[in-house]
């Protein structure tokens, strides 16, 4: 099964408290894009789990959440002959914010829930993925939805207006530990009007919706060099920039595509960039065999 898995932006991301356990609730609107990670998923014999990519800092263990969502199937359903053989092609960066190892999470629960012929069901998948991560549960589903909890309350949201995202990512990826254990620290920092967003995607007010997009890791200044990409893109014609997730990548909106492909074209000189659309789907499974 071949698979494309979408990465996300935060369009909006605030922490509204910490649960007993130490997780932080969130409150923060997602968004997928096209940009995405292409993952092959084959079944071989025995049980062996292979990940393989073109990216040699990818982990290919354990560390490796479609490794932990292939065993986790394997365990929880007692799949017999549950080997496969996973070759990831990353085109999402790494430590970026952007949600890749969600997606590829994701892409591996659905195609294996089929490759397997597991049947299950939306709504336990998604409890599945949540095992593995936050994000997880919305990268299934895809699309425009508010998060809420420590991400797993999902609120669909109308499709985000037609628009162009450029999306940088500076040199040096972001710990997410860390960058929570920084904003801990801190007690003065500009934070979203999450109400006032949401109403202007539901209005299809594009504009409006871009001169709200926040997020408290930006703000609070947990990255110095996200936030002078943040101030290019501004000067380069975005309606609206900020970071996505605790970083370290950001991205900017433009309506036009000639003004995003220029934006993208003169970040590339000290960042990597990317252009990108919005997206209604987190997974997009091109053929099955």
């Amino acid at each position: 099964m071949e698979i494309r898995c979408n990465a996300k932006l935060n369009l909006s991301f605030d922490i509204v408290g910490v649960r007993a356990d130490g997780y932080h609730l969130v409150d923060t609107v997602m968004q997928s894009v096209d940009l995405c990670d292409f993952m092959t998923i084959t079944p071989t014999d025995g049980s062996e789990i292979e990940i393989r990519s073109d990216n040699t800092s990818l982990p290919v263990g354990e560390g490796n959440l479609v490794y932990r969502a292939a065993k986790l199937l394997s365990d929880i359903y007692k799949v017999k002959n549950s080997g496969v053989s996973v070759y990831i092609k990353k085109r999402i960066p790494l430590r970026a914010g952007l949600g890749g190892g969600s997606a590829n999470a994701a892409g591996a629960l659905l195609a294996l829930n089929k490759l397997w012929n597991l049947d299950i069901g939306d709504d336990e998948l998604a409890c599945l993925g949540l095992e593995l991560g936050a994000d997880v549960p919305f990268c299934l589903r895809g699309g425009t939805f508010r998060a809420k909890g420590i991400g797993e309350e999902l609120i669909s949201l109308p499709p985000f207006p037609e628009c162009f995202f450029v999306i940088a990512m500076p040199g040096a990826g972001v710990s997410t530990e860390c960058a929570y254990r920084q904003i801990d620290e801190k007690r003065d920092y500009a934070r979203p009007d999450t109400e006032r967003l949401i109403s202007a995607i539901c209005e299809g007010n594009t504009v409006a919706a871009a001169v709200r997009f926040c997020n408290v890791f930006e703000t609070s200044g947990t990255s110095a060099a996200s936030s002078e990409i943040i101030e290019k893109m501004r000067l380069l014609g975005a309606a609206g920039a900020s970071m996505t997730g605790s970083g370290a990548a950001v991205f900017g909106l433009f309506m036009n595509e000639d003004d995003a492909a220029n934006c993208c074209e003169k970040l590339k000189s000290d960042s990597l960039a990317y252009t990108a659309k919005p997206s209604m789907s987190g997974i997009i499974t091109d053929s099955c065999q």
